[in-house]
């Protein structure tokens, strides 16, 4: 069983002007220590698939535990199986794949991302859901509509930051020059000019927008590649944003393609 155990607040503590909803799922500082972990994946290994469940078994009534004390850690372990144990859960064994992720990069990510980072918090949180809902097929197009959002939140994270860098009111080409910049033309890929993920467009205006200027459509015009692929891209796109960095797939395709 896997478990997690974090200081936390939920958001409208952190923030008086938050808006009322009945569907706040997890605080942000238990999103931000799963989004250290998620942002670990590699492009080319197997996805890490987080399914937080929304009951928590305990709360702990201390600000003062250290859990880097390996008491704390065994009387916590201890807790969470014996809680299983009443809910009749079974246990059982799970292998991490700790030499195809690259967790040598959490402790970044978690130093950087801010529990105030509510965009990419959010992000982060559709990329969960993403994940959540694809395990089931009767929901592979809920799971896609859900990583759209995600990607209109990473749309507006480039925005931001090709502001701060100095582009004035920057708009979807120059999203999408940055993303090519970022990710195709160092490969030697020259995919011309385009929006920011032009390619998915159309698609998801016909998916959200069922009568539209593209017409009626009864269904969602959407492929099974369609979610891994968008769903791979923008867990690369959100580990360069948080880290300013690529991660070791970089290398590797620069090699495969004789570049390095």
């Amino acid at each position: 069983m896997a478990f997690s155990i974090v200081y936390s607040k939920p958001y409208d503590q952190l923030a008086s002007d938050s808006p009322y909803s009945e569907m706040v799922w997890a605080t942000p500082q238990e999103v931000r220590f799963w989004a250290s972990i998620l942002l670990c994946e590699d492009a080319e290994g197997p996805r890490i698939l987080l399914y937080p469940e929304h009951k928590t078994f305990a709360f702990l009534d201390s600000q003062s535990l250290d859990f880097k004390d390996s008491r704390t850690q065994l009387e916590l372990r201890r807790l969470v199986v014996e809680e299983a144990g009443a809910r009749k859960q079974p246990l059982t064994s799970i292998h991490l794949f700790e030499h195809e992720v690259n967790l040598g990069r959490q402790t970044e990510f978690l130093r950087t991302i801010k529990d105030t980072d509510h965009v990419f918090l959010r992000a982060i949180t559709c990329l969960i859901k993403c994940d959540m809902l694809s395990r089931y097929y009767e929901f592979t197009e809920e799971a896609i509509i859900v990583a759209f959002i995600a990607l209109e939140a990473s749309f507006s994270l480039v925005v931001d930051m090709l502001k701060r860098s100095g582009t004035a009111n920057p708009s979807a080409k120059n999203a999408g020059k940055w993303l090519d910049d970022t990710f195709n033309r160092p490969l030697g890929i020259e995919p011309g000019e385009r929006r920011y993920f032009e390619e998915l467009y159309e698609q998801r205006v016909m998916t959200m927008h069922p009568s539209s200027r593209y017409g009626e459509c009864p269904y969602a015009p959407l492929a099974v590649d369609d979610l891994y692929d968008l769903r791979r891209d923008l867990r690369e796109v959100f580990a360069y944003l948080v880290s300013g960095q690529h991660g070791p797939e970089l290398s590797r395709r620069l090699r495969h393609r004789g570049m390095e």
